[in-house]
């Protein structure tokens, strides 16, 4: 029916037709732009809003970046302990290896079941740094066990080292009392850790053969 009217005044009075046609275009439009403008001030009211999720964003951010410089330093700090470890615990022996103080904390710490049990995820993450030579492979060894000391795979250590008392070590043809820290148990793991993942990977300690 309404089809029909509107066949009728486009045959009959075209002009008014015509009107008709302007007029519900621009009606259109004005709805059109009257949700536009709705929306344009919904947002202008939420400004402050809008700037606070800003701002929480930006502080955010810092705070991801205080924790990244936080680790940073911790990682930083254990590793530059590395030298008294291996004044303590390891001797130079082409390639590095534990001495028998080094060998003492092994046992305590129950460290060749830590590497059996968690073997797979060490690897994984040696794997991730990509070693090129053995003594990359030494350098990740330390660094992904210092990495992996906030999961709960060093729970069990953790609670041997707390509980612990002095051991006995001898330095420098002297018996001495010494506490053992969580730098010391992933000094004392990495070690055996490269050897580890030497032995699976041989094609790293040829490399430097193969390049000459």
């Amino acid at each position: 029916m309404l089809e029909t009217i509107w066949s009728w005044i486009m045959e009959n009075y075209p002009g008014i037709f015509a009107m008709l046609v302007v007029a519900y275009a621009v009606w259109h439009i004005r709805g059109w732009y009257s949700k536009f403008d709705a929306r344009v001030k919904a947002c202008e009211a939420h400004e402050p809003a809008i700037e606070e999720i800003k701002n929480d964003v930006k502080t955010l951010q810092k705070d991801i970046d205080s924790v990244k410089m936080d680790v940073k330093s911790i990682k930083d700090y254990l590793v530059t302990k590395d030298q008294k470890a291996i004044n303590v615990l390891a001797m130079k022996n082409s390639p590095m290896v534990l001495n028998e103080n080094g060998k003492q904390i092994y046992e305590i710490i129950v460290g060749d079941k830590f590497l059996a049990d968690n073997k797979t995820l060490l690897f994984e993450r040696i794997d991730s740094k990509k070693p090129r030579t053995p003594l990359d492979v030494e350098i990740a060894a330390k660094e992904v066990l210092i990495d992996l000391l906030s999961s709960p795979i060093f729970d069990g250590i953790k609670n041997i080292v707390y509980n612990y008392p002095s051991i006995q070590i001898k330095q420098e043809g002297k018996d001495i009392d010494y506490a053992i820290s969580i730098s010391d148990v992933c000094f004392v793991l990495s070690i055996p850790l490269r050897d580890m993942y030497l032995e699976a990977h041989p094609e790293i300690n040829t490399k430097d053969n193969d390049n000459k």
